[in-house]
C-alpha cells in the first residue's frame, strides 16, 4: 500500500559546544548554515507543508530525537524516560541533524535536556508511518568496525523509518552540504534537467551521495547509508518529490542494506 509523503521537514543543528563536557567537544562553524539552507530549500514552494521545525544550539535537544517511553511500557529502558520524539522527530517526513556525532549517536551542546547525547538505544523512529528519512551530518555515526556492525547498532532504530544517511568516518565542517543535499532532493540542483514546473529529484540515498561528493575532498569522501530491506527493496527508489512511496512487502523486517564509500588509502611515509 502506498505511503503518503506529506513533505514535512525537521532540522536541528549545533555550532556551540562550549559547555565543558568530558571529553570536551569542539565548537563548529557551519552547522547552522547547513541546517538552515536544507530547511529553507525544502520548505519553499512545491516543498514542505507546515508544520515544520528547526532548532539550533541551546534550542537543539537530544530528547527531541529520543523515544517517548512511558513508565507503563514493559520494554522501556529505566534510564531513558525523557524522550519527546512524538512532538518533534516523529512529526515530519525527513529529519536533518548537523553537529558532532559518533558511532553511538548524536552529540548536543546542552546537558540538561536529558544528557546531551541521543544514542541508538534511546531512539525509535517512524512509528505511526510518519518519519521516513533521517540524515545526520556528523562524523562516524554509521561506522562499520566489523561486518554488519552499523546495522546491529542502528537497525533497532527503524520502527517505520526507511533510510538513514550519514558518514562512516570523519567529515569536515563545510558550509554547503545541507544546501546541496536539499537541491538534489528537490530537483533544483544546477546540474539537474528541469521539465517545465514538474521537479523530479534524485533518490534519497543518491542525493546524499552526490552532496557528499560535491562537498568532500576525494581522500576524505566517506558517505554511508543504511536502509530497511534487501538490496532490491522498493525503498531504494524513494524520492522527496514523490507524493507517495511504496511499502516494502517482501523483505523481512530484520533485513538491512548498508552502503558506504571508502576513501583511497593514503600512501605511507
Amino acid at each position: 500500500m502506498p505511503i503518503q509523503n506529506t513533505r514535512k521537514v525537521g532540522a536541528e543543528w549545533v555550532n556551540d559546544y562550549s559547555y565543558p563536557f568530558s571529553p570536551q567537544r569542539i565548537s563548529l562553524q557551519y552547522c547552522s548554515q547547513n541546517a538552515r539552507e536544507f530547511y529553507n530549500i525544502l520548505t519553499l514552494t512545491q516543498g514542505a507543508t507546515p508544520p515544520n521545525f528547526i532548532f539550533g544550539d541551546g534550542g537543539a535537544w537530544d530528547r527531541d530525537f529520543e523515544q517517548e517511553f512511558h513508565l507503563s511500557d514493559n520494554d522501556a529502558p529505566s534510564a531513558f524516560l525523557s524522550g519527546d520524539d512524538d512532538n518533534y522527530a516523529e512529526t515530519v517526513d525527513i529529519l536533518f541533524f548537523s553537529g558532532h556525532g559518533n558511532q553511538d549517536g548524536l552529540l548536543f551542546g546542552v546537558p540538561n535536556k536529558d544528557n546531551g547525547e541521543a544514542k541508538y538505544d534511546e531512539i525509535q523512529l517512524g512509528q505511526g508511518g510518519k518519519l521516513k528519512w533521517f540524515a545526520i551530518d556528523a562524523c562516524n555515526v554509521l561506522e562499520e568496525v566489523a561486518k554488519d556492525a552499523a546495522a546491529f547498532r542502528w537497525g533497532r532504530v527503524f520502527k517505520g523509518l526507511r533510510q538513514m544517511l550519514s558518514f562512516h568516518l570523519e567529515c569536515r565542517d563545510v558550509p554547503n552540504r545541507g544546501k546541496v543535499f536539499a537541491q538534489y532532493l528537490k530537483g533544483v540542483h544546477p546540474t539537474q534537467i528541469h521539465l517545465g514546473n514538474n521537479l523530479v529529484g534524485e533518490t534519497i540515498s543518491r542525493s546524499w551521495e552526490l552532496a557528499c561528493i560535491e562537498t568532500s575532498a576525494t581522500f576524505e569522501l566517506a558517505w554511508a547509508h543504511l536502509r530497511r530491506g534487501n538490496e532490491n527493496s522498493v525503498i531504494k527508489d524513494d524520492k522527496w518529490t514523490d507524493d507517495y512511496v511504496e511499502e516494502d512487502t517482501t523483505s523481512l523486517p530484520n533485513i538491512f542494506t548498508y552502503a558506504r564509500h571508502i576513501p583511497p588509502a593514503t600512501s605511507g611515509g
